[in-house]
């Protein structure tokens, strides 16, 4: 493993905001609308304190994922929600050209920058989840989801659930909950073509419950932790202290 690892970190469902021009087309389909399908609630916020915390690259969404999913391939049946589906295929081109495409080509290029410049990189896309899907109330409160077959993400991910559980010792923190670590999405893409021993790429997944209204304190306590864990996790695999092994990577 090389010493010198990079960090950086993404947040594909970061905001609920529309763009004026798409808002009034998406109007009627809104009301009602589960606040879960428009963003990850308390992503946004996680993914600002980590960056800060480790002075790291972050890139983040500007807009909801009503109007096309930054963490689907082009081509996935989820790429463009029930609502945006709707607009003339010119418009989901324009979607395309303007939001979708330059997101994931600057996470492409930071990414194979930093490898160039060689740093090993380790790119957590941080994400929230709903508490209740389809009247099943999950159990997971933290999910870390990873290729098992990448030993560099799989290292990285038993260390950082043993750190975090060390600072809370009653989280539920499972490995590739709610959802598979292989399943579509913008690690999974970046993982083709970049050797396992230079690419990591894990999407951190907390439960919205954790980031409930009234309970800042316990947010506070919790972002603070993940990015403990996730320091002393980094220590652990480069074998020297979080802040002589990780380098900006601007």
């Amino acid at each position: 493993m090389p010493d010198r690892l990079s960090l950086v970190f993404t947040c594909e469902h970061a905001s609920p905001s529309l763009p004026a021009a798409f808002r009034r087309e998406f109007r009627d389909g809104l009301e009602g609308m589960p606040e879960h399908r428009l963003f990850d609630r308390g992503a946004a916020g996680l993914a600002g304190c980590l960056a800060s915390r480790f002075r790291a690259p972050l890139i983040v969404s500007r807009f909801s994922r009503l109007l096309v999913d930054l963490n689907r391939s082009v081509g996935h049946r989820g790429l463009f929600s029930e609502l945006s589906k709707r607009l003339p295929q010119n418009l989901r081109e324009t979607v395309l050209a303007e939001v979708y495409r330059p997101y994931r080509k600057s996470v492409e290029r930071l990414v194979d920058r930093l490898i160039r410049r060689g740093a090993s990189v380790i790119h957590v896309s941080v994400h929230t989840f709903t508490p209740v899907l389809a009247g099943v109330r999950r159990r997971t409160e933290i999910g870390f989801l990873f290729d098992p077959s990448r030993s560099f993400e799989k290292r990285l991910c038993v260390s950082w659930r043993r750190r975090l559980k060390e600072e809370c010792p009653g989280l539920a923190v499972h490995f590739n909950r709610p959802y598979r670590g292989r399943s579509d999405g913008l690690t999974e893409s970046l993982r083709k073509g970049r050797p396992d021993s230079r690419y990591a790429g894990v999407e951190i997944e907390v439960n919205q419950v954790l980031f409930a209204p009234g309970k800042a304190g316990k947010a506070r306590r919790i972002r603070s932790a993940i990015g403990r864990s996730l320091a002393a996790a980094v220590s652990d695999l480069a074998g020297a202290s979080a802040s002589g092994s990780i380098r900006r990577g601007r």
